[in-house]
């Protein structure tokens, strides 16, 4: 990203409205003062794309006594958006209020999306070439990243930057990585975000999968960097109930208000929109904020009511 902000002059850092400046909300401002003319400004200004593959909506808020979550006004463009933190899928084309706890953080990739990491279970100081990376890919859509590597000093297009290209065939499934620096690197793995069905991964020779809480996680044989999917893989539908289950147990509500909203949550003959009419019902703190929390992840996906 840094490349491209000198090659192109692309900041690393984009509000939302840029992207998609016909969409995004507007409200209604009056500034109340001489020779200033209200307006219809953009609304989530804070809101923001990191890069060309994340989005992220800051959360800025104190966090409430009673939920122990701050709470994030967000808007969702049009389309499919997976939470980096969990691999919640959230539907798109909405505004939404998110409740998060201070070790999350509200990111979120669409799909297509790729973006390397620095793969080490401690990262070092200095910005020194990783010896591990990991490839997070967002499935659903083709996706192509280029990632451009130098020593700190060389032009951005000169002999001495490296790129790395990791790209995603939907279609075919096909997951391919070409490293521009195989004979430094120790490895690589691919982390499926929101997939957890492993029998979406058919490559089998010198690779190892592992679920982890956002999706599964393969590691690649050093010497083969392709990963062979299902075609046309789709994201997983994420059951909300264990991250609704801990918000209960750490909120500060009564034990009665907590046990009843846990019956209502984990009653499956309820519709969902009975579900959710229960839920705001049997909270009984006026700005409803512990069931609100719930029902945004209820209602994150329409497959989970289906």
């Amino acid at each position: 990203m840094n490349h491209l902000a000198a090659r192109e002059g692309e900041p690393l850092v984009q509000p939302i409205y840029w992207h998609y400046p016909t969409e995004n909300p507007r409200k209604f401002v009056h500034y109340n003062r001489p020779h200033t003319p209200d307006v219809f400004d953009y609304s989530y200004k804070n809101q923001f794309m990191f890069g060309t593959e994340l989005m992220v909506a800051p959360a800025t808020s104190p966090r409430s006594p009673r939920t122990l979550l701050t709470q994030v006004e967000a808007w969702f463009p049009p389309g499919t958006w997976v939470d980096f933190d969990t691999g919640l899928v959230y539907d798109g084309d909405r505004e939404i209020t998110l409740y998060r706890s201070l070790d999350q953080y509200p990111v979120f990739a669409r799909p297509g999306s790729i973006f390397p990491l620095d793969g080490a279970d401690e990262i070092e100081n200095g910005g020194l070439d990783p010896e591990h990376i990991e490839v997070v890919l967002v499935v659903g859509k083709s996706g192509r990243f280029e990632m451009h590597e130098d020593d700190g000093a060389a032009d951005v297009t000169g002999d001495k930057t490296k790129t790395s290209v990791l790209e995603y065939d939907h279609e075919t499934g096909l997951v391919k990585i070409t490293d521009a620096q195989a004979s430094k690197r120790k490895s690589w793995s691919v982390r499926l975000l929101g997939v957890w069905d492993e029998s979406v991964v058919q490559t089998a020779a010198g690779v190892t999968t592992e679920t982890a809480s956002n999706g599964i996680l393969i590691r690649l044989a050093s010497d083969k960097l392709e990963i062979q999917l299902k075609p046309q893989a789709q994201l997983g539908v994420l059951d909300p109930k264990k991250m609704i289950f801990s918000i209960l147990d750490k909120s500060q509500a009564e034990f009665e208000v907590k046990r009843k909203l846990w019956l209502t949550v984990e009653n499956d003959k309820l519709t969902m929109n009975v579900k959710v009419s229960r839920v705001l019902g049997e909270d009984p703190d006026p700005e409803k904020s512990l069931g609100a929390a719930i029902v945004e992840l209820l209602t994150a996906d329409c497959r989970l009511g289906k």
